[in-house]
């Protein structure tokens, strides 16, 4: 029988993931199946989870890019004797 329900760690391999990255999409942007504790990845969602992450170049290209110029700067903290 093909296996159609993944483990976390088939789920990570897959996607040269760690746990971690893996678990911050688990149950929101990537089904899961749970049996009791133990929790699976159907297959077919972890294709279209997939398919949701792609962008092409051009999609990229036009996305409005975040200047740094426009944030606020900080002032710089110097180290000192005075107390503060």
């Amino acid at each position: 029988m093909d296996q159609q329900l993944l483990t976390v760690r088939e789920a990570c391999r897959a996607l040269a993931m760690s746990r971690t990255a893996i678990y911050t999409y688990l149950g929101r942007e990537l089904p899961v199946v749970r049996f009791g504790r133990s929790v699976r990845i159907h297959r077919n969602d972890l294709v279209h989870f997939i398919d949701a992450q792609r962008q092409t170049f051009s999609n990229v290209e036009s996305q409005p890019k975040v200047q740094d110029c426009d944030r606020p700067r900080r002032k710089a903290r110097r180290g000192g004797s005075d107390g503060e």
